[in-house]
């Protein structure tokens, strides 16, 4: 008697642990597909920040020759050399095309300058990172001074801000690198796992307290992080099936989500290696010749 209540109240104990891990999931999968749209977004938004930096980088080069040219053009006329394109522009229209060349290139600038700034203090409040991943984002928000309109008798104490573009580009392109090949494949293999198992819960209710099955659920949450990674290392570019998604980021949570076509898939290519390696061994191996055979002795 004393046995049989025992082994009711491991089955009991047994079955609440395993409901207490089935519910566990579903806290799991809140949690990250909340990291999951936090990183997407930050994603999105630097990717747009980088795009701004480097259009306004090829503008304010252009403005730069163009200043350049209004300048060169200027220096000529005040020394009386006049070339064939200066002789429709006065001394005057040259003075002010430099102006407007100058203006436009420093208004051009104020907007770099801002718009690095902006990607410095949103990278340094997205958190600390492990140095292995990521530098220090910490003094990213710390923008250089920069003074302008000043009178004719101040010194400008503006920071050199090479350094400090150059940290948040390489920063830019470590996250996007970060989020697009490691994190966001991750979490979309682990989200299709448990996208799997949430269903297989939600069809069958009584799996919630079988201990074994929602083992192979955590087992399969772990496996589709795995082939998540994986497919983020393949490249779709070059593929027929380029069309129909826009990014690995589809073919992870695929793969999370069937998890056993994958193994199965992968179980397949495994064996025809084997198999090929086995009919190369046989063909490298001679054949041994046939033992000559026994001639039948003539008929009396």
């Amino acid at each position: 008697m004393e046995i049989e209540q025992m082994k009711a109240g491991m089955s009991l104990g047994v079955s609440l642990l395993a409901r207490v891990l089935a519910m566990s999931l579903f806290l799991l999968f809140a949690c990250l597909l909340w990291q999951t749209i936090a990183i997407g977004t930050a994603n999105s938004s630097f990717q747009g920040i980088t795009l701004q930096i480097e259009t306004l980088e090829k503008s304010l080069t252009t403005l730069e020759d163009s200043r350049r040219l209004a300048e060169l053009r200027t220096i000529r006329m005040d020394n009386g050399v006049v070339s064939k394109d200066d002789n429709t522009m006065s001394r005057i229209e040259a003075q002010r095309a430099l102006i407007n060349a100058a203006s436009d290139y420093g208004n051009q600038a104020l907007q770099l300058f801002a718009a690095m700034c902006d990607a410095g203090n949103r990278l340094s409040e997205m958190g600390t990172l492990p140095d292995s991943f990521i530098v220090a984002t910490d003094d990213l928000k710390k923008c250089p001074n920069l003074e302008t309109n000043l009178a004719a008798d101040q010194v400008a104490k503006t920071t050199n801000p090479t350094q400090h573009f150059q940290e948040v580009r390489v920063v830019l392109a470590q996250y996007g690198a970060l989020a697009n090949g490691y994190m966001l494949p991750i979490l979309f293999g682990m989200l299709g796992a448990l996208a799997y198992a949430l269903r297989d819960m939600v069809v069958s209710p009584q799996n919630m307290a079988s201990l074994p099955i929602v083992t192979g659920y955590i087992l399969r949450v772990l496996l589709g992080a795995i082939f998540g990674l994986i497919i983020g290392y393949v490249n779709f570019g070059a593929t027929p099936v380029a069309s129909l998604a826009a990014s690995p980021l589809l073919f992870s949570l695929v793969a999370g989500f069937s998890t056993d076509a994958v193994i199965s898939l992968l179980d397949r290519i495994a064996y025809a290696i084997t198999y090929e390696r086995k009919v190369d061994d046989r063909r490298a191996t001679p054949i041994p010749p046939d033992p000559p055979s026994k001639r039948a002795s003539p008929a009396a």
